[in-house]
């Protein structure tokens, strides 16, 4: 499924799937990505596709995708296990119902079980060999990351990794939109819509709505430092293979906020459970 008919059946699905306060978020998030406008795993794929390699086993390898807001990263983590003559079995855990649809309904569908879930209070016999996620700390309250690292790691088997991507937010602009940026963003859509032929049954004005609606409610819980993340590991029994910091220059992403942005501090981890 290409970015443009992922981002078709979001806009069609979030708002009869979606809880009230994540309609605008699901229906809205794969919108920008197909317009490039929003971050997303590709924008991270030499750091996935390297550490995912280095971590695919035979017969089976058994992923975790642990949140998501569409099938982006299970795509991913699919199209490298093909690429290196792997099988994989993706379980893809989300609390709405709305990115489990999508997946359901994507390329790799035939590879993946979907749950419904919180994951803090997911309850499965199920272990992982790995375990991802993208942007996903955003989402968790700072009191709650600690437990959320050891459910982590309670799913894991022994030698399995945690790998993981997040962007670090120092500004008060990092956390969430302006009114006048949330303005910008919704123009600059709406703008990218109307010259975009493969979105054309989208309409421009709703576009608008919606992105703007979305850019006024997004507020991320900040990740402060890549020290907090080793602290988090450390608790849970995890062992850091490799935590780094890189900075993401996206060219034409011209607004200042969560997910989007020109310049952007991300760490990327790979844990391990011994």
């Amino acid at each position: 499924m290409n970015a443009f008919e992922l981002a078709k059946m979001a806009w069609a699905l979030a708002p009869r799937n979606c809880k009230k306060n994540c309609t605008r978020y699901h229906q809205v998030r794969p919108l920008l990505r197909a317009l490039r406008l929003g971050a997303e795993p590709a924008d991270q794929a030499e750091f996935f596709h390297k550490a995912i390699a280095r971590n695919l086993y035979s017969p089976t390898t058994r992923v975790l995708v642990s949140g998501a807001s569409d099938t982006a990263l299970a795509e991913l983590i699919y199209d490298v296990a093909y690429a290196s003559n792997r099988r994989t079995e993706i379980t893809f855990v989300d609390i709405c119902r709305t990115p489990g649809h999508l997946a359901l309904r994507s390329n790799v569908s035939s590879a993946l079980k979907v749950y419904q879930a919180d994951i803090l209070t997911w309850e499965t016999r199920k272990t992982f060999d790995l375990i991802l996620t993208h942007s996903f700390l955003g989402q968790i309250a700072e009191i709650e990351r600690p437990r959320m690292f050891q459910k982590w790691a309670d799913l894991l088997v022994p030698g399995g990794a945690l790998i993981t991507v997040n962007r670090l937010r120092q500004k008060a602009e990092d956390v969430r939109f302006t009114a006048s940026n949330a303005e910008r963003l919704a123009a600059l859509a709406t703008e990218r819509l109307r010259n975009c032929p493969q979105l054309h049954t989208i309409s421009p004005n709703e576009c608008r709505q919606a992105v703007l609606e979305y850019a006024l409610q997004r507020e991320t819980v900040p990740l402060r430092s890549a020290n907090d993340v080793a602290e988090y590991c450390k608790t849970a029994g995890l062992v850091v293979e490799s935590l780094e910091a890189c900075v993401l220059k996206k060219p034409g992403a011209l607004i200042v906020g969560p997910a989007v942005g020109s310049s952007a501090e991300y760490i990327q981890l790979v844990a391990r459970k011994t």
